[in-house]
């Protein structure tokens, strides 16, 4: 009996994790067609521009050199992961905002809380960056009839000082507590032009434009798993893994855990509930690994296993 529990519980479980991300499309994989100039967003369905600014979708199938990945008008980017991303002016020196919209996979529950993320990268052609960007939770679509920057509380705002750089994504986390009814979420800068700090950062590149900051979005995550939202995309979709191609037992785990792959396996970690990350000691090169467990605690875990064809994750239970 004991066993039979263990297995319902690790069938739902897994069931509930793979549907943890409340975000649809959210590194803009899906489409409807290959982007063929800028302004075409809609294209990933179903996202879709929260005013009349003109976010602009990129895809490595972009029929336009414009609007392809990794070289496109505003600079050279390699996808978070996938093949795709959008990207959005957060400042012009002026009121020019852009923003993207998207409705959810389902209703925010009331008093529920919630935790958000989202990776984002300065166009290599700007001079200048800002930190100012966040998202906004609504009950109901935030979309207006002009450009200017919305005025809403957003229930997540990146730190002032937090400015973003060309050289790598970077992970923008946040939680908030539900009032109820929330269906939509809404990205970009809400702020005025008083309230959005920028500075200097490509003193050496030759601007595309001086006074306007354009950042490139990806890979977004809503949950109400911490854990889940802070190793996402470490497990991301985009993975070369298909199932059958790595195997991690027993799990629920005592001693050891046991993990095959099919490519030599480069590194293991572990994260904790509290996000927490320790990086295991192996002999890298190896495509089978039996994995001690004695020095860890009873508890849930993400097991993250790098080899030479990626990276894939489990979310692994320790019972001794």
């Amino acid at each position: 009996m004991k066993n039979l529990i263990w297995l319902l519980f690790n069938f739902f479980f897994s069931t509930f994790i793979a549907q943890q991300n409340l975000v649809v499309n959210p590194s803009f994989e899906s489409k409807t067609s290959c982007p063929t100039s800028e302004s075409q967003l809609s294209l990933a369905t179903p996202w879709f521009d929260a005013g009349t600014g003109t976010p602009d979708y990129y895809h490595s199938c972009g029929i336009s050199m414009d609007v392809s990945v990794p070289k496109n008008r505003f600079g050279h980017q390699t996808p978070h992961s996938g093949s795709a991303y959008v990207g959005i002016f957060i400042s012009d020196g002026l009121e020019y905002r852009e923003y993207i919209e998207a409705p959810l996979t389902g209703t925010l529950i009331t008093g529920t809380k919630y935790f958000f993320s989202f990776y984002a990268s300065l166009a290599d052609t700007f001079t200048y960056s800002s930190s100012s960007i966040g998202v906004y939770f609504s009950s109901n679509s935030l979309a207006v009839n002009n450009y200017s920057p919305i005025p809403v509380s957003q229930q997540i705002q990146n730190a002032p000082s937090n400015f973003f750089d060309s050289f790598a994504w970077k992970k923008i986390m946040g939680s908030f507590v539900a009032v109820g009814g929330e269906r939509y979420l809404t990205l970009g800068n809400f702020n005025i032009g008083a309230n959005s700090p920028s500075m200097a950062v490509n003193s050496n590149q030759p601007p595309y434009n001086t006074a306007r900051i354009y950042l490139y979005i990806d890979d977004l995550c809503l949950t109400t798993d911490s854990l889940y939202n802070d190793v996402y995309t470490t497990v991301a979709s985009s993975s070369p893994f298909d199932k059958e191609e790595i195997e991690i037992y027993p799990n629920p785990c005592s001693e050891f855990i046991q993990i095959n792959a099919n490519s030599p396996i480069q590194s293991i970690s572990l994260t904790f509930p509290s996000g927490v990350k320790i990086h295991l000691s192996i002999s890298s090169g190896k495509r089978s690994l039996l994995v001690p467990l004695d020095n860890f605690q009873n508890g849930l875990y993400y097991l993250s296993v790098h080899s030479d064809n990626g990276i894939i994750g489990k979310r692994i239970l320790i019972n001794h």
